[in-house]
């Protein structure tokens, strides 16, 4: 009796009709077709060009984007003479490129809203090249850029609101801008040179002229074209009194007679008499630094009622009124 082959003798003969089975599937329109498995891991590389882009300039939060050191915000109230008044302008800046981006601050208050800067002067543009900077975070400033300011820059009524508006450039040569607009108050200020000193009279008397040695210059301390009111108060004697506003007299004009001048009762409270006659303009120099006031003079002359003696002294009164 013939033997019985094992199943171990068929193993050669079925793995090569496997491998057969499997290329004939693989063949498809006379092209083999083979597949590739990989087990290994590789990478590549995103790019991106990120290009500068320029800063953004927004009010501070919860305040007004322009101050001043007298009344805070509301409006430019201007000090008279010498007195500086610090007007402030405030903003923050972001700049998507980070704060390393940063480059210059630099401010300009003028009464344009122009972008290029204004030429300097006391009326009407005031310079900052050099504004702070403060409280850094890391893609941000608090920029805050000081100006000093006369008494004699333009007021809104003559001219416009004054914008003060801040430049931040950053290092791809973008420039971002902040503005804002705020009122800039009338000044009426008014200043007079020196005592008024007549020496010696006679009781009921008085000067036959209105002569230059009797004078006092008017001085304006503020933005606006004035005319003057004048007043005085009784004037105290040794012995008696007398009414300054009816024996002391004012003109414009050396030498006109004491009769035909102005007694102070008629200057005060009825303009009439100088209103549109003394016109002392503000100053309009392109001067950047401190300014000397327009001045014009005053002549004057005195009469002395009988019945008083001695020493005598009064106050006068002077008050800038609009042209």
């Amino acid at each position: 009796m013939a033997k019985r082959k094992t199943g171990s003798n068929y193993t050669p003969i079925l793995i090569l009709f496997v491998i057969l089975l499997s290329v004939a599937l693989f063949i498809r329109g006379g092209e083999v077709i083979t597949a590739l498995i990989i087990n290994t891991t590789n990478s590549s590389y995103a790019t991106v060009n990120l290009t500068n882009t320029a800063p953004i300039c927004e009010p501070v939060a919860a305040t007004m984007g322009i101050w001043d050191s007298v009344d805070n915000g509301v409006a430019i109230n201007l000090q008279a003479g010498g007195n500086l008044t610090y007007v402030k302008v405030n903003t923050t800046c972001n700049d998507p490129n980070g704060i390393y981006d940063f480059l210059n601050f630099t401010g300009q208050f003028s009464d344009t809203t122009a972008t290029v800067p204004c030429t300097a002067s006391n009326n009407n543009c005031t310079l900052n090249a050099s504004c702070q900077n403060n409280s850094k975070n890391t893609t941000a400033y608090n920029v805050q850029c000081t100006f000093m300011m006369w008494y004699n820059a333009d007021n809104t009524t003559k001219s416009n609101k004054w914008f003060g508006n801040i430049s931040v450039g950053d290092t791809g040569g973008n420039i971002g801008r902040f503005n804002d607009s705020i009122t800039m108050n009338e000044l009426i200020a008014i200043g007079v040179n020196s005592p008024l000193s007549f020496g010696a009279r006679s009781p009921n008397t008085n000067d036959s002229t209105i002569a230059s040695p009797y004078m006092l210059n008017i001085s304006n301390y503020g933005n606006v074209e004035i005319d003057f009111q004048v007043n005085g108060s009784i004037m105290s004697c040794t012995q008696g009194t007398f009414t300054t506003a009816d024996w002391l007299h004012v003109n414009l004009t050396n030498g006109d007679q004491y009769s035909w001048a102005y007694p102070l009762s008629a200057t005060l409270g009825n303009s009439a008499y100088l209103k549109n006659y003394f016109n002392l303009t503000q100053n309009n120099t392109l001067a950047t630094t401190a300014v000397i006031p327009p001045s014009k003079p005053t002549y004057w002359g005195i009469g002395v009622p009988p019945g008083v003696s001695g020493n005598c002294q009064s106050t006068v009164w002077f008050a800038g009124v609009l042209s």
